[in-house]
């Protein structure tokens, strides 16, 4: 049985389930009155399954998105009601946004991490909940799953779309993380707005303007999140505006032309606004314009991680950039890189934690191993698009792991990058992963029939 309304179509099991879910939220709001705010976003957050075409559609992405952000919930709740799970940082920004909406003066305003702090402090002015709070984060990962099946249909990934989502959904970092009061949920979402909209500026003809416009406003708010950010932010945008997808020359010869100018007029702006920017990056700003941007980034990367990775962290890794000689820091760099994406390694695990962080380094690295397949086996026009988010990734993937000391940390920054192997290589995975259960099926079928 179906309902048509408005030409959009509901099954009685989908309109049942949700809306007692979101009667829940509401009746919620109402004895929990602290927290009303997060509880009416809560119902919000499950009506926004009918507002996309792509999970009306289709039963599977429907339930998919549905059982995600139940479990994004579920973490929710526990954290604010019961038992604080994880966000003891997460506790110290709702602490600090707090304080920052109750200021009289108005909402202080800052950039990088006190940048999250402002934009919860403004939601803070509706309802200072944590549960609110909360919310917002798991607001922002829903619509970033939303990108995600956006993403797919643009590319034209048909299959195991369902499964790659919810493998993405729930992976630990992103059901973790992104049901607290951090900002990564927040990063997460605008890289992924950025990447993706600069794509199908790229890929279809319509509604150009608005895409290019949304991927430069959600470049620029990514990069506000943290003080590195602003240094991959030009490049990001380079990328996406001219990298060679169709492979012609003339294009290729235009894209070096437009990034030399814009090279020349950066360097114009540097000058001209260098005292306005933050201290953070005033600091490299002033080193670049006295040539000395490379050694004073990677000082400053040396001190953190000394500082960060001394032992104190459970599952600090201990490996400083070594500035002795060119190839030393070729070598510490790759150290760091190896330890960042593929660690803990076998031969040294310490604890049950460590140990739970090398099976999730071993699934990223089967998704990595995925992507590379699809590269190879996908058309020219496809490929270059491959191409491009690998070279996304693996660029993002060497900025934090420069700035990262601890395996924990490392998890974190990572749910600003494994999106990219959950939206390109798990399918390719999962495809192989099946094909060998069924041959797995085969065989033993056919040794019990023998046996027999």
């Amino acid at each position: 049985m179906h309902f048509n309304l408005h030409r959009i179509k509901f099954s009685l099991g989908q309109l049942f389930v949700l809306g007692f879910v979101v009667l829940c939220c509401f009746i919620m709001s109402i004895c929990v009155s602290a927290d009303w705010a997060g509880w009416v976003l809560t119902g919000l957050i499950f009506l926004t399954i009918f507002f996309v075409k792509d999970f009306r559609e289709n039963k599977k992405l429907f339930w998919t998105l549905f059982f995600i952000i139940l479990a994004h919930n579920v973490i929710s709740i526990i954290n604010v009601y019961f038992y604080l799970l994880f966000g003891w940082d997460a506790a110290g920004f709702h602490q600090h946004a707090w304080q920052n909406a109750a200021l009289t003066g108005g909402i202080k305003f800052a950039l990088f991490a006190k940048f999250y702090i402002y934009i919860l402090s403004v939601f803070y002015k509706i309802c200072a909940s944590k549960f609110f709070g909360q919310e917002i984060s798991v607001l922002f990962f829903t619509m970033s799953c939303v990108i995600f099946i956006k993403f797919q249909k643009l590319i034209g990934i048909k299959k195991h779309r369902a499964f790659s989502l919810l493998l993405f959904g729930l992976a630990p970092a992103y059901l973790f993380w992104g049901s607290v009061t951090l900002r990564e949920p927040l990063e997460l979402f605008f890289i992924m707005l950025a990447v993706y909209s600069g794509i199908h500026f790229r890929l279809v003809d319509s509604k150009k303007i608005l895409y290019f416009c949304m991927m430069i406003f959600s470049s620029l708010i990514f990069g506000a999140f943290h003080w590195a950010l602003p240094l991959f932010i030009p490049l990001l945008i380079l990328i996406l505006l001219f990298w060679p997808l169709n492979g012609i020359k003339k294009e290729w010869l235009l894209s070096v032309f437009v990034l030399l100018l814009i090279i020349f007029v950066g360097i114009y702006l540097l000058f001209v606004y260098a005292d306005l920017l933050p201290m953070d990056l005033h600091e490299l700003v002033k080193a670049a314009l006295c040539g000395d941007l490379v050694r004073v980034a990677l000082h400053r990367i040396q001190v953190f991680q000394r500082a960060n990775g001394s032992g104190v962290a459970r599952t600090a890794y201990l490996i400083v950039l070594d500035f002795t000689s060119f190839i030393s820091i070729i070598k510490s760099m790759f150290m760091l890189v190896s330890h960042y994406l593929f660690g803990p390694f076998p031969w040294a695990i310490r604890s049950l934690v460590e140990l739970l962080l090398m099976f999730y380094a071993w699934v990223r690295m089967a998704f990595l191993i995925g992507f590379i397949i699809a590269i190879k086996l996908t058309q020219r026009a496809k490929r270059q698009v491959l191409i491009l988010m690998l070279i996304v990734y693996l660029t993002l993937a060497v900025l934090y792991a420069l700035g990262t000391a601890n395996y924990g940390t490392a998890l974190r920054h990572q749910m600003l990058t494994d999106w990219i192997l959950f939206l390109f290589g798990s399918p390719v995975t999962i495809f192989y992963v099946m094909k060998f259960l069924r041959k797995c099926c085969k065989y033993c079928g056919a040794r019990n029939a023998f046996n027999e």
